[in-house]
C-alpha cells in the first residue's frame, strides 16, 4: 500500500504528464503522517516551484519497485517554504489506515498559538501543523483555525526548511470545533478521492 512504501527519507521520482509533455523530478519523502505523506518541493529548469496544477502525477520508489499513478499532488507554502502534500492514489481500494485515528489533509492558513501557520492535516487525535516557530517534544500548543480551536501536545518534531518546522500534535479532549473541523476535513477528503484525474 501507498502508505507502506514511502517512509520519511525515502527518495522518489514524481512523473508529471501534462499536455506539453511528461517530467521527472527527483524528490524524497519529509513527512509521514499515517495515510498522508509529506514530499520535499521539486523545480523546473527556470527554478520555478512546480505547482501540479495540471496533469497527472505518478509517484515511484527510486529503485523502481512500486509505481502510483494518479496521486493527489497539492502544494504546501508557508513563508516560503514549499512541500507537497499526497495521499495515494485517487481509488478508494488504496486507502487504509494504520493508525488509531485516521488522518486528513487540510493544507489551510490556521494559528499555533498566536503565530501564523499551516494546518497540515487534523485527526481525532490529533493534528499536523507547520510553523516558523521552534518547540520542543512536550510542548504544549493552541491551535485556531476560524472559530476552531484545540490545545494539542507535541509528540513529533521535523525541521522542514529554513526556520520552519512540523508538528504533530496530539489533542486528548477535543471539543464540539475541533470534531466538526475533523468531520469537514474528512468529507472533503473522501469527495477528493472520489473525483476523475483532471488533464
Amino acid at each position: 500500500m501507498f502508505q507502506d512504501d514511502f517512509k520519511e527519507g525515502n527518495p522518489i521520482i514524481l512523473q508529471w504528464d501534462t499536455d506539453q509533455g511528461t517530467f521527472l523530478f527527483k524528490s524524497y519523502v519529509l513527512i509521514k503522517e499515517g495515510s498522508l505523506v509529506g514530499l520535499a518541493p521539486v523545480y523546473d529548469d527556470q527554478e520555478k516551484f512546480v505547482d501540479f496544477k495540471t496533469g497527472t502525477v505518478s509517484i515511484t520508489t527510486r529503485d523502481g519497485s512500486s509505481v502510483y499513478d494518479n496521486v493527489v499532488i497539492r502544494p504546501v507554502i508557508h513563508k516560503g517554504s514549499h512541500l507537497y502534500l499526497t495521499y495515494g492514489r485517487k481509488e478508494k481500494k488504496e486507502i487504509t489506515y494504520t493508525r488509531k485515528y485516521p488522518r486528513f489533509p487540510v493544507n489551510k492558513e490556521c494559528l499555533l498559538n498566536g503565530r501564523p501557520a499551516k494546518l497540515f492535516d487534523v485527526s481525532d487525535g490529533g493534528f499536523g501543523v507547520i510553523v516558523q516557530k521552534e518547540y520542543k517534544v512536550g510542548v504544549w500548543t493552541q491551535l485556531q483555525k476560524g472559530r476552531s480551536k484545540a490545545y494539542g501536545k507535541i509528540v513529533h518534531v521535523k525541521p522542514i526548511g529554513a526556520n520552519t518546522w512540523f508538528y504533530g500534535c496530539q489533542v486528548d479532549d477535543p471539543d464540539d470545533s475541533f470534531v466538526r473541523l475533523v468531520k469537514e476535513a474528512r468529507i472533503v477528503y473522501e469527495e477528493s478521492m472520489d473525483d476523475k484525474p483532471k488533464k
